[in-house]
């Protein structure tokens, strides 16, 4: 997992992820449902050990992670409603 300056967005060009990114998503599945509530059983400290060997294991196994560029948000886009006055 490298650092690269992030696409511009409506590309659909798609970046290595950063390690850090790809800990927390891990971390975060392990310890949330499909829901986003947590698990009651889930050790912090088991769960960031796990996950950190689960991503030791794929660079080593020579996975590259890709991520897609943020998509726009609701607020950015270019329809406007008219304004009253």
């Amino acid at each position: 997992m490298t650092h690269q300056d992030p696409p511009e967005r409506g590309t659909n060009a798609l970046t290595p992820a950063k390690r850090d990114d790809v800990l927390f998503t891990l971390q975060y599945a392990m310890r949330h449902d499909l829901t986003g509530k947590v698990h009651q059983k889930a050790s912090e400290v088991a769960v960031s050990m796990l996950a950190s060997l689960v991503l030791d294991h794929l660079e080593r196994s020579n996975f590259v992670i890709m991520r897609k560029p943020p998509s726009m948000a609701h607020s950015d886009t270019q329809h406007r409603l008219p304004l009253k006055d």
